[in-house]
């Protein structure tokens, strides 16, 4: 690739973003006479928080890696990175030999090792695969080895770089599944091609008779009135010398849905590459492909209706035929129609942009536990837990034209929930195959009917989709129950996160509710549990992109369903999620984007307010005229509250709570200027929240009293002279006549993040995560639930049983067990807190998180529990670069760290006291690993 004479010019200079270079003699030599062991390596390669992502949209894209300490003794510690060097090459080659031809930073005297952008000197090309690589100076200016090389492909970065226009099938029914395709002729082998697949709808891709890669449901959602996804593939290894077919299965997904009638199921293609004599080649779509209705369709409520997302009709007389390869003669195809998917709105133009998310895939895949005759070529399928995603089932016996229905529900005694009907319409022959493509069933129990030969489990089969980031968490304990509540929280999460999304439930609406999914949710599991940066950047956007022209959020994204239904909570999710994403992953750029958003749905908010300062739009009943005015919901008893007193005093809290996250991210940002605003609005929110303050620590009596106090505290509406008083409701409320988490789906994130950030509840929560009796995690359990339900009362008709009204419990493992939180001091874990607490029904417990850092671990272990001597120890694993504020609960005069007293400060390296008193020890820990053992 040849730079253009300014950016050679400018190559290793420093731009603003970096500090002054060090110079290259100095660095090479450094690397001479380096020793032969070296142990701070850059692992971990990633850009915008991606393992070698294809196909980004931006051209000055962020670098990020992990540095790793090969020694664990106590003399390493404290160790940290004082530079790096980057080196950015347009070829393999190129970079194997340290030439970075599209950029060579140069030594940078910097310990950042997280999203450093390349500058803009730099800008990369479109439609091309970048290697690149990084080195550090470690904190004794010792240079570590070049770390492996890494790679990322450039997309198209903007619509001028796309050739191809939006194809589709000219005469089409809306639930038809598509084919398209097209020829491409090549000289010789490929050597890079890049195929970039926008579509609203789902797509596979097919390389002469194959499907391209493990991925289903591409893309991930997106706001289809605003924004198209296009997925990257690497096509060169499936290219051949001569004729070649670029072929695609499309199925309409979510242009279905009654809130899209006017977005049209369609493609945009483009191909890219170049071959072994030098050749560039491309190809998009246009009037010249082909295209037919193929073998499969959707069938049931079309348009989507909330309540039945249907299913798939599959002909198996239809679908052996070679449509997707050279030989196969599409004469008798109709040339594909050219449209515009999108109807831009003023000032509000349509969007494609990367799907840079993890890709819906198979997360399990499990045969059936039993199947049961139920008569009449009937038969009833239990798979053993309940799953998203796709059924496979083979069939012997069936003569061609049988039909087979298959139903999905998620009770025993049900043959169906949610109009989940697939059906297959057999060719006759045996052996043949019936499995979903581009819609999916979630349930447990399978009713299968139409057989002439009745199937084995081992030929029925469940493919679990989830595109939740990989399980980075771990957690681990002495109690089973608690190690199945771990599982099941993050089991629920994975199946309720499919199409780029983590929906309310996966059967009946598949909506990203805010209030289900966007706060305890997120804290509690998918930040801390997942190795989600993508993917909660991913939705910060969505939820920009469903604000309107006048500053309405919708209640649901990146899908809207019913404008504000809900009420401020679901509407004000990118508040929280920007936040939470900037604690755990340092970027700032999603605060960036929030920013804007955030100030203007507040102004519309006060440009509509009661005196209490209340959104009087939100007080309305009717869904047409933006949805209910809901407070908690679904809290024990099955109560919905529902306009009121409960409700009313609910929003006036979500809305302080809207204010204080508005304010820290502009404070974050450096842009205060609003700030002063902010007090004012929230001193008449905290005003009306006081009229409903009854005394003795409860602010409503009986009907939702344990989330409004809780919610009260974690805002800061409770005067500090009654915090204690509320305290104490609480903890007498949990303890006396509510001995149960008393919170709906709504309430559990200020309910939970108050009662975890006080030690006083980690007795009274292990008492009650410890019970197996109704209403309570562990009743889940002990009735059979492998995902968590929509309500407490599980019986209930209405009551989806997966669900994440409930989800995020994990949490208290991680933040509270084990300790582990981010710190508003240190995003990204450059800084955090370790707080461990240790519980009577434990004799162990151990938990690790992944972070932009590196990994932290943080366990405790009773040693004789019963017995005399040392009672507990504990161990910490620090990342290289960061510290952790700890507290230990007992005197500095009773610990040791690797057998040496802590009051020998000298003699314990990377440890310093910051607070001792008679009950606890504070302290400062460096990187490294330690063993703390309290007598």
């Amino acid at each position: 690739m040849t730079l253009p004479a300014v950016m050679k010019a400018n190559i290793f200079h420093a731009t603003p973003v970096f500090r002054p270079l060090v110079p290259l003699a100095a660095f090479a030599a450094s690397v001479l006479c380096a020793p032969s062991l070296l142990a701070l390596e850059a692992t971990k390669l990633r850009v915008e928080h991606t393992t070698a992502p294809l196909g980004i949209d931006t051209a000055l894209p962020r670098f990020s890696w992990v540095l790793h300490e090969s020694d664990s003794s106590p003399a390493a510690r404290n160790q940290h990175q004082t530079a790096y060097r980057i080196l950015v090459a347009s070829s393999a080659e190129k970079l194997a030999a340290d030439t970075g031809d599209i950029w060579d930073s140069g030594l940078v005297n910097s310990g950042q090792s997280h999203l450093i952008p390349l500058p803009p000197a730099a800008r990369l090309a479109p439609n091309r695969i970048h290697h690149w690589k990084v080195r550090t100076l470690d904190r004794d200016r010792k240079p570590g080895p070049w770390s492996k090389p890494a790679h990322f492909a450039t997309g198209p970065l903007s619509r001028e770089n796309w050739h191809g226009q939006w194809i589709k099938h000219p005469t089409a029914s809306q639930a038809a599944h598509l084919w398209f395709r097209k020829k491409l002729t090549l000289d010789t082998h490929a050597t890079t091609a890049l195929a970039h697949i926008a579509s609203l709808g789902y797509h596979e891709l097919h390389i002469n008779g194959k499907k391209v890669g493990t991925r289903h449901l591409a893309p991930a959602l997106s706001h289809y009135k605003k924004r198209a996804l296009y997925v990257t593939y690497d096509i060169s290894p499936l290219l051949q010398p001569g004729e070649n077919t670029i072929a695609l299965w499309t199925g309409p997904g979510w242009t279905l849905h009654r809130e899209n009638p006017n977005i049209n199921h369609a493609i945009l293609v483009q191909v890219d590459g170049q071959t072994s004599s030098g050749a560039r080649f491309t190809l998009h779509s246009d009037a010249s492909w082909k295209t037919a209705e193929s073998s499969s369709r959707e069938i049931g409520k079309i348009p989507r209706r909330m309540g039945g997302m249907g299913g798939e009709e599959v002909d198996g007389r239809a679908d052996a035929q070679p449509w997707d390869t050279p030989a196969f003669d599409d004469s008798q195809w109709p040339a594909a129609a050219i449209t515009t998917p999108i109807k831009e709105i003023a000032r509000w133009p349509a969007l494609s942009s990367a799907n840079l998310t993890d890709p819906t895939r198979v997360a399990a895949e499990f045969p059936a536990k039993t199947v049961t005759p139920a008569g009449n070529g009937a038969c009833r399928v239990d798979m053993g837990r309940a799953f998203t995603g796709f059924i496979k089932i083979k069939f012997n016996g069936l003569k061609a034209g049988d039909v087979v229905t298959i139903r999905t529900s998620d009770r025993k005694n049900r043959d169906i929930t949610f109009d989940q009907e697939q059906r297959y319409i057999a060719r006759g022959a045996d052996g043949e195959t019936f499995t979903n493509r581009f819609n999916f069933a979630s349930g447990r129990y399978l009713h299968i009917s139409g057989l002439r030969t009745p199937p084995s489990p081992a030929d029925i089969t469940a493919q679990a989709l989830t595109s939740a980031a990989p399980r980075t968490g771990t957690f681990t304990s002495s109690s089973k129950l608690f190690n199945s509540i771990h599982e099941t929280d993050l089991w629920t999460y994975e199946m309720c996160t499919i199409e780029g999304l983590t929906t309310d439930c996966p059967n009946r609406e598949r909506l990203g509710y805010g209030a289900e999914t966007a706060y305890m949710t997120a804290w509690g599991l998918g930040l801390p549990a997942f190795d989600s940066g993508a993917f909660y950047k991913k939705n910060i956007r969505d939820w920009a992109d469903t604000q309107t022209l006048n500053g309405a959020i919708s209640a649901t994204a990146p899908q809207t369903y019913g404008g504000a239904w809900g009420g401020p909570l679901s509407s004000s999710a990118i508040f929280n999620l920007a936040w939470e994403h900037y604690l755990a992953h340092a970027d700032k750029a999603v605060l960036e984007e929030a920013l804007p958003v955030e100030k203007k749905w507040l102004d519309l908010a006060w440009k509509k307010t009661n005196a209490d300062g209340l959104p009087s739009y939100y007080f309305t009943s009717t869904r047409t005229t933006d949805g209910y005015f809901l407070g908690d919901w679904l809290a024990v008893g099955h109560r919905q509250d529902m306009n009121g007193d409960p409700a009313y005093l609910f929003n006036l809290l979500t809305l302080t709570l809207a204010h204080q996250l508005h304010a820290k991210t502009a404070q974050a940002l450096g842009k205060t200027d609003d700030l002063a605003t902010e007090q004012k609005r929230l001193q008449t929110l905290r005003r009306g929240i006081q009229k409903f303050y009854k005394g003795g620590g409860i602010y409503l009596r009986d009907i939702g009293a344990p989330v409004s106090a809780a919610f009260a505290l974690h805002t800061g509406a409770t005067p500090g002279s009654e915090r204690e008083t509320v305290l104490n409701f609480l903890a007498q409320d949990l303890t006396g006549k509510r001995p149960y988490f008393d919170t709906g789906s709504f309430g559990r994130y200020p309910y939970f993040k108050t009662l975890f950030g006080d030690p006083r509840f980690t007795g009274i929560l292990n008492t009650l995560l410890a019970k197996t009796t109704y209403p309570g995690y562990g009743y889940f359990l002990e009735k059979g639930e492998t995902t968590w339900p929509e309500c407490w009362e599980i019986k209930d008709d209405g009551c989806a049983r997966t669900h994440t009204s409930y989800t995020g419990i994990s949490g208290w493992f991680t933040k509270v067990l084990a300790g582990i939180e981010p710190s508003e001091t240190g995003p990204g874990y450059r800084h955090f807190t370790l707080r461990p607490q240790v519980v009577a029904n434990l004799t162990h417990a151990a938990a690790s998180i992944e972070t932009p850092q590196g990994t932290i671990q943080s366990a405790w272990r009773k040693d004789n529990p019963g017995g005399g001597g040392a009672p507990l120890t504990y161990t910490f694993a620090i990342p290289v670069g960061s510290t952790a504020e700890l507290t230990l609960p007992a005197p500095a005069g009773k610990l040791t760290e690797s057998g040496t007293p802590i009051r020998s400060a000298r003699q314990s390296p990377g440890i310093t006291i910051l607070e001792a008193t008679p009950q606890s020890t504070r302290l400062k820990l460096a990187s490294g690993k330690y063993t703390f053992t309290q007598q």
